[in-house]
């Protein structure tokens, strides 16, 4: 009786499949753990609404990304605005300023010019004004009101910048001073590790044990390139965020650009980075679980999860909070003179000449997400390496405990040795090998 045929074992591409559908399902389990502890704490089991959870995720993850990026521009209007200020000037409506001109434009002397200021103007409009800007950037309407009212009758318009100036938003960031390029920069870096921290979902079962699965997965046959790349990309195929982070490029490059390089910028130069902020992620969780004891890596991948919490609420209180954070930290750099960060500028295409290309911002978006994946894999090796406690272990050491043992365990060790990829990656022996 002849025995069966061994099925072919599963090619690179359909064990990289395989096993990020299987992230994705993992995520979905998670979330379904989650709403099992909230239902526990309610004393009731609710209805089960995955898939409409699943859709409110998706459209909850391309707010967030697309209100990241209006919190970048904000970011660096703010540093626009307090250098216009240095300057003795305000930032008003465009609105106000053709209105203050008009009344400038009827009046052949300076006392007629108050009249006509009181005239045309009037209080209702410096109020509107007020309220605009204490919606946007904070701070008291009255004392706005009156700095808009002493400016118009002392300089006229000439004290004003309109919000349509050449030297407002994206597009004046090369003219701009040091601090809206550092406000800017910063918030771009607080996007990203929004994205970089979200990993597979957010953790509310800190208390879970994790033990590492790579060594069940090396031991079965299949490329242990694909599995150590779909580990790498477990979190985008687990997390809505990953998926909707390109918005955020494109909406940063269709401002700057137009809307057709937008687009462009969401494949070419958004995917890049989210890719890198995966490796980044993964690479945290591998050296977490491999050198924290069991009950201490769930405590230490919370708090990564609590980190990109705390970068999106940073981000929605941009939005939903009267004194925004991008106007607060701007006021608080205001008295430094801080070096001029190249961060956003680089990542929009900034050349030397102040202007803009867009093959310079793929060039360094492309280079700066394969150092970050190329330092990330670096990373996990580190980590693999410095797990290894025959890394540090004489030969003999080695040896003898090899010899010791059972023959079925020693068959084990040795069909793990042969197919463990982490120990063809980091050149060492790992745990179970």
């Amino acid at each position: 009786m002849t025995s069966a045929p061994l099925s072919t074992p599963p090619g690179f591409w359909t064990t990289l499949r395989l096993l990020l559908l299987t992230a994705r399902k993992r995520g979905f389990g998670r979330g379904r753990r989650q709403r099992e502890l909230f239902g526990q704490k309610l004393g009731k089991k609710g209805a089960d609404w995955q898939i409409i959870l699943v859709l409110v995720a998706f459209v909850v993850a391309a707010l967030v990304n697309s209100v990241a990026a209006l919190f970048i521009i904000d970011a660096t209007k703010a540093g626009q605005r307090i250098e216009i200020e240095r300057q003795g000037k305000l930032v008003v409506d465009e609105w106000f300023l053709s209105r203050l001109r008009w009344a400038e434009k009827e009046s052949r002397n300076q006392s007629e010019r108050l009249v006509n200021l009181e005239k045309r103007m009037g209080a209702n409009n410096y109020d509107i004004e007020a309220r605009t800007i204490a919606t946007i950037w904070g701070g008291d309407r009255e004392v706005i009101a009156t700095r808009l009212r002493d400016a118009a009758q002392f300089s006229g318009a000439e004290a004003f910048v309109g919000t349509d100036a050449p030297v407002f938003g994206l597009a004046a960031l090369p003219a701009s001073g040091a601090l809206a390029a550092v406000t800017g920069s910063l918030a771009l870096l607080c996007w990203w590790m929004m994205v970089a921290f979200q990993g597979e979902g957010v953790e509310f079962d800190i208390t879970r044990r994790r033990h590492p699965m790579w060594e069940w997965l090396f031991s079965h046959p299949a490329p242990a390139g694909a599995i150590f790349l779909a580990e790498m990309l477990a979190p985008i195929a687990a997390n809505p965020v990953y998926w909707c982070a390109p918005l955020c490029p494109a909406i940063l490059y269709g401002v700057v650009y137009g809307a057709p390089t937008g687009v462009a910028a969401a494949l070419l130069i958004g995917a890049p980075l989210v890719v890198a902020a995966a490796c980044v992620n993964k690479a945290f969780e591998i050296a977490v679980v491999l050198r924290l004891p069991p009950r201490s890596r769930g405590a230490a991948l919370g708090l990564t999860s609590w980190i990109g919490l705390a970068s999106m609420a940073l981000i929605w209180a941009n939005v939903l909070m009267t004194d925004r954070p991008v106007t607060v930290l701007a006021e608080l750099l205001a008295p430094f003179t801080p070096p001029k960060w190249p961060l956003l500028a680089l990542f929009l295409g900034q050349q030397s000449d102040g202007s803009f290309s867009f093959p310079m911002g793929l060039l360094f978006c492309w280079t700066l997400a394969a150092c970050v994946i190329a330092g990330a894999v670096s990373f996990s090796v580190w980590a693999l390496e410095a797990d290894s406690p025959a890394a540090s272990a004489p030969s003999t050491t080695r040896r003898r405990k090899a010899n010791t043992g059972s023959s079925a365990s020693a068959r084990t060790l040795s069909i793990a040795r042969r197919r463990c990829g982490f120990c063809a990656i980091a050149a060492r022996s790992c745990r179970p090998c």
